[in-house]
């Protein structure tokens, strides 16, 4: 692995740093360079790895600030299994538990078992909780607490070694409460966008918090409700995006809190417009970073075919509690077609957001991306100017 950098006036010498990712932040290596050479090839690295790699430059006087922070994953020991895939993490109603759930990797006969990582993010702290089977798909972590922030990645194994993690996934545990909640009211269905029906409602005015609201959906002639999705409170609307054009809709929404489930709000009924083809395709790789404390920059592809997007919606939503935590799905911003990242910078200090992307045409907004989380740096001012162009290649 070979990291270079532009050179720093006045520098006599540098320093590099490596990081494994995710790790806990006390596991990091710093290399010392006492000349003032422009690169450094490190044979210390594994396969199956994502390192972030970054320099800061010295001189008599001492060492400045760190550069940005490159990132690159080291290719796959031959042999071994693929990433597992479709990551999920849900905790169940009324538990203190966290299930979470994978895809087996494409050619499983060749996988011998998991290994299931968690990173406690209030602490960095990183642990193997449970070796599953070659069979398994899923896990419940029973050693969970409540309004606590993890992070969930898997990978599988055989004999020759380890494959590539899985995609990251973040949850915040949330605090059982007792006590029935009453109805929410007023609930209210609109559709000013094609194929996305808005539900609204108020709170219910008397009884204990709740936690959670539960939408209900029924296609007017069918059989029975299905529970469409949960809605973390204060937020009081939801989006259903997978109606059909032409289609009756009924909704009915409850209030919970986690033990208990209220009694219903609804039904109400909308008939969905006609939709007019030629919405985009879901933008594909989405990426996040924060090279400096304050900004978080969201990356991805355009689909590869489809109809073409003349912008990008960006949505954020906020993990750790206070702010606008629980309100789900923010919109934050608007890229112009031709982009392919937007920065944003309002977010807090320490703080974990998970991100969406929705092409968008006349015809209408693309789905949600996959959704991919980031926990912000600390605040650190008054620093000296970084080195720049920290790149890593093998």
């Amino acid at each position: 692995m070979t990291v270079t950098w532009s050179a720093s006036d006045g520098a006599t010498k540098y320093q590099v740093e490596r990081e494994k990712v995710p790790t806990p932040q006390s596991d990091r290596d710093v290399f010392d360079i006492d000349t003032a050479t422009t690169s450094y090839s490190d044979s210390g690295t594994g396969y199956n790895t994502k390192y972030s790699y970054r320099v800061r430059a010295g001189n008599d006087a001492g060492y400045g600030a760190w550069s940005s922070t490159a990132t690159i994953t080291t290719m796959k020991q031959p042999g071994t299994p693929d990433k597992p895939t479709g990551v999920s993490v849900t905790q169940p109603s009324g538990t203190l538990t966290v299930i979470i759930t994978w895809t087996a990797p494409a050619g499983a006969e060749d996988v011998d078992g998991y290994s299931l990582r968690r990173r406690t993010v209030d602490d960095g702290s990183v642990s193997e909780i449970a070796t599953p089977g070659p069979d398994a798909t899923s896990h419940t972590d029973e050693n969970v607490a409540a309004d606590s922030l993890y992070t969930y990645w898997v990978y599988a194994h055989n004999d020759t070694g380890n494959g590539p993690n899985s995609s990251l996934k973040s949850i915040h545990v949330q605090e059982i409460e007792s006590g029935t909640p009453e109805a929410p009211e007023d609930l209210e269905l609109s559709e000013e966008t094609a194929g996305q029906v808005v539900l609204t409602w108020d709170p219910p005015d008397d009884g204990p918090e709740p936690t959670e609201y539960r939408v209900y959906r029924q296609e007017i002639g069918a059989t029975g409700w299905s529970q469409l999705a949960t809605v973390a409170a204060p937020a009081t609307t939801y989006t259903d995006t997978t109606v059909e054009p032409e289609t009756l809709y009924g909704y009915r929404i409850t209030a919970a809190n986690g033990v208990n489930q209220g009694p219903y709000e609804g039904p109400e009924s909308i008939t969905t417009k006609v939709q007019t083809p030629g919405v985009p395709d879901e933008i594909d790789d989405l990426e996040l970073s924060e090279d400096t404390a304050g900004e978080v920059v969201v990356s991805w592809t355009p689909a590869d075919g489809g109809q073409a997007a003349t912008g990008f919606k960006i949505y954020r939503k906020r993990l750790t509690t206070g702010g606008d935590h629980g309100q789900g799905d923010v919109y934050i911003g608007t890229a112009a077609a031709d982009a392919t990242s937007y920065t944003d910078d309002t977010v807090a200090a320490e703080v974990v957001y998970e991100y969406s992307v929705r092409a968008y045409n006349g015809s209408g907004d693309s789905g949600a991306s996959e959704r991919e989380a980031i926990s912000t740096k600390a605040r650190n001012p008054g620093t000296p100017d970084a080195p720049e162009d920290a790149d890593a290649e093998q």
